[in-house]
């Protein structure tokens, strides 16, 4: 029998016009639940439960490659697993099946700061 489970990470790339410049804030946070807000350009957290994953990053491309404006970032989820944690094989305490979304809300320190985005994915599995 196999028993799966499922870490969730993500990556994110900010990407602006090459004469503007980012420098701020950007904070990543996983939900369980459906987001709110009028679109999944202009989301919230809405009535979802955060899963206890968050990261922030400090962004500028004041430097950056010419040309380009963009910058990418990875999470590094190691704890908050959906279904079997695989470096004990036992059913994880966290929650299982479901709708997950990131949340993705970027603060710029000098220009007006975009809405938040949402990224969304739904997990059933069966170990049966």
């Amino acid at each position: 029998m196999s028993k799966q489970g499922w870490l969730p990470n993500a990556r994110i790339t900010l990407n602006s016009t090459a004469a503007t410049v980012l420098k701020g804030t950007l904070t990543v946070t996983l939900y369980k639940g459906t987001p709110g807000g009028s679109s999944l350009d202009n989301c919230t957290a809405g009535t979802a439960t955060a899963t206890g994953y968050s990261k922030s990053f400090a962004i500028d491309t004041s430097t950056p490659a010419p040309g380009t404006n963009t910058v990418t970032v990875f999470t590094d989820n190691s704890s908050f697993f959906v279904g079997v944690n695989p470096a004990n094989g036992n059913a994880s305490a966290n929650d299982g099946d479901g709708s997950y979304f990131w949340l993705i809300h970027y603060v710029d320190n000098s220009r007006t700061s975009p809405n938040d985005r949402c990224e969304t994915s739904s997990i059933s599995h069966n170990d049966g």
